[in-house]
């Protein structure tokens, strides 16, 4: 019987680092079976796989009950990725755990440690047996609230992997396509906002700014612009967010006009066909300027120093609306962050240590 490992996956950002995985997996042991169990915010990410698996989907708020169907003995491991949102990936940390099967978890981001391991707050009772991170600072935040060093294996962010062979691969002809998907003159300038769910990822925290207000404010400077210089502006929507998310918004600012990217168009590719990136704290900043396109997280009424991107002085920050105003009046010096991430190796760093410890 050939050797199975059940995959968990919630929401997009834990999917796209076990995808990476998996792609690993799949290329160099073809002999490794998989099933997948998946909720429909992560099933986009894995909707490229070229091969015949078996998927089950749930909602991203299960019970004990609901993982009765689970065939534990078959499985000698499972691979998770981490969410924010819902509980899936910590019921079947725990069901696992009941049933003594080792669980691997993928860490994706440095923020929100507790909500993605907690069941029952202030217990971190749904940590898995192995927690993959991606270097040594997320180590020590997770260490910091309580996480024994012996749970964490540095291995850095498999969703980099790519980031190099995409840059190499990058021409004028993705950039005409990114274009034409978008219905714009091949000669415009665009500058792209990356969107997240922060209002309702951070709804407990209270926070007295959202994506809402931040495209506010990026619309409101950018209307200030005169119209013969004054950029595009495209909203890449986070894969959770619905497309008409942003409606009001882009009615009332009708004369910047606009666009939110289509969810067929590659994220990569628009990036680097945009002058620069705006953003609040995703991941995809940290890709940007791995992609070496000029970067920004946007905290215009907010000051919050814990994004990733500015604790490892990867990402610009703009706080104030005048500093934003110089950037679209192309009157300041864009800056090209140094990247710190040796990129390239954590699917197969991730995929041998898994071997190692169970196969």
């Amino acid at each position: 019987m050939r050797e199975r490992i059940l995959v968990v996956c919630n929401h997009p950002g834990g999917a796209s680092v076990v995808k990476a995985v998996l792609d690993y997996f799949f290329k160099h042991h073809p002999e490794l079976e998989f099933d997948l169990c998946l909720t429909l915010h992560s099933k986009k990410v894995f909707r490229s796989l070229n091969k015949k698996i078996n998927q089950t989907i749930f909602n991203e708020d299960v019970s004990f009950a609901d993982t009765k169907n689970i065939l534990w003995k078959d499985y000698k491991c499972v691979l998770l990725g981490t969410s924010i949102g819902g509980n899936i990936e910590k019921i079947f940390i725990q069901q696992a755990r009941n049933n003594n099967i080792t669980t691997f978890s993928i860490l994706d981001h440095w923020c929100n440690y507790e909500d993605r391991f907690e069941l029952e707050v202030g217990t971190l009772d749904a940590l898995p047996d192995m927690l993959f991170v991606p270097d040594n600072l997320a180590s020590l935040d997770l260490q910091e609230i309580g996480v024994d060093r012996s749970y964490i294996y540095i291995s850095g962010n498999p969703a980099f992997d790519k980031i190099k062979k995409i840059k190499e691969e990058f021409s004028d002809m993705y950039k005409k396509h990114i274009f034409d998907s978008l219905s714009i003159d091949y000669k415009s300038s665009i500058c792209t906002f990356v969107s997240e769910p922060v209002s309702v990822d951070h709804f407990s925290k209270k926070l007295n700014y959202s994506e809402f207000t931040i495209l506010e404010n990026i619309c409101n400077v950018l209307e200030q612009v005169d119209i013969k210089n004054r950029l595009l502006l495209i909203i890449k929507l986070h894969p959770r967010e619905d497309k008409d998310k942003f409606d009001e918004i882009i009615s009332k600012y009708k004369a910047l006009n606009i666009k939110i990217s289509p969810s067929s168009v590659d994220r990569y590719h628009l990036v680097q066909s945009s002058k620069f990136v705006l953003g609040i704290d995703s991941i995809m900043l940290l890709e940007s300027t791995l992609l070496e396109v000029p970067t920004y997280s946007v905290q215009i009424g907010y000051q919050d120093e814990s994004f990733i991107g500015i604790r490892l002085g990867m990402v610009n920050v703009i706080f104030d609306k005048l500093e934003l105003l110089k950037l679209f009046e192309n009157k300041n010096k864009f800056e090209n962050k140094e990247t710190l991430f040796d990129y390239g190796i954590a699917s197969k760093t991730i995929s041998q240590k898994i071997l190692q410890e169970v196969l």
